[in-house]
């Protein structure tokens, strides 16, 4: 019934092989698992490859970035290629560590948009205090670009509107339903640009929040949604699971 549309199988310390026996006990349809660099992008797609309910993206993370990355990006490349990669992410700009390159990670940023549009995949976007130069990229790219998701989503509505403009999906993980967390947000997103995920193994969402995160845990960020918006959760899921499949272009 649902989808978890970020998720790092690999790197779950509960073990890929039993994160995937509990989400299919937990009628969780399909997951996408993420990558970050060059050696878990390529565990990411040969984890995929061995299962039929495992969807991969490849990339490297802002804060891998450095002055030269080509070897990096032409092995990224050639994983590309693989028929279960769905997406190249999660790339983007986190500005938040102390030491962080801008240049460079706005360099390897563009880099990898453009093998997203040269092999026309979706891109799943990290973004961390970086909103306005993250807006001036992507309307620079936006109207060349597949589809663009942007994970686990924390800005305000007026940044939400401004990326929904350039046709991106929005995806919420576990700390929507956190008990801080102001909702309103989730009333400014149009249902067909939502997207639900966890970003396992971390940010597990209320009840289990301060665990070890796993796909399965999708169905309490679900339910807090389709709580906040008075729809049933059934209905959340399938809206959720249709909108994951049109912007990775799973059939």
């Amino acid at each position: 019934m649902f989808v978890d549309t970020h998720c790092h199988v690999v790197m779950n310390p509960k073990g890929a092989e039993q994160i995937v026996q509990n989400f299919e006990k937990d009628s969780i349809d399909f997951v996408v698992t993420i990558g970050t660099n060059v050696k878990n992008s390529a565990e990411a797609v040969a984890f995929a490859n061995a299962h039929t309910n495992v969807y991969a993206t490849v990339g490297v993370y802002p804060e891998y970035a450095e002055e030269n990355m080509q070897q990096a990006l032409a092995q990224i490349e050639t994983l590309l290629k693989e028929p279960k990669v769905v997406a190249i992410g999660e790339i983007g700009l986190d500005y938040h560590t102390p030491g962080y390159q801008k240049q460079w990670q706005q360099a390897l940023f563009r880099q990898q948009l453009n093998l997203a549009i040269a092999y026309n995949k979706t891109v799943v976007i990290h973004s961390r205090e970086a909103t306005q130069d993250m807006l001036t990229i992507l309307k620079e790219y936006a109207p060349k670009l597949k589809h663009i998701v942007l994970h686990c989503f924390s800005g305000s509505v007026e940044s939400a509107k401004e990326f929904l403009r350039l046709g991106c999906y929005i995806s919420f993980a576990g700390p929507i339903t956190f008990k801080k967390t102001n909702r309103e947000i989730l009333h400014h997103i149009p249902l067909d640009r939502l997207l639900i995920e966890t970003d396992s193994p971390y940010l597990a969402p209320e009840p289990v929040r301060g665990t070890v995160n796993e796909p399965a845990n999708v169905k309490f960020v679900a339910q807090k949604i389709a709580d906040t918006l008075e729809m049933p959760v059934e209905k959340l899921a399938q809206i959720t699971k249709e909108n994951a499949k049109r912007a990775f272009g799973i059939v």
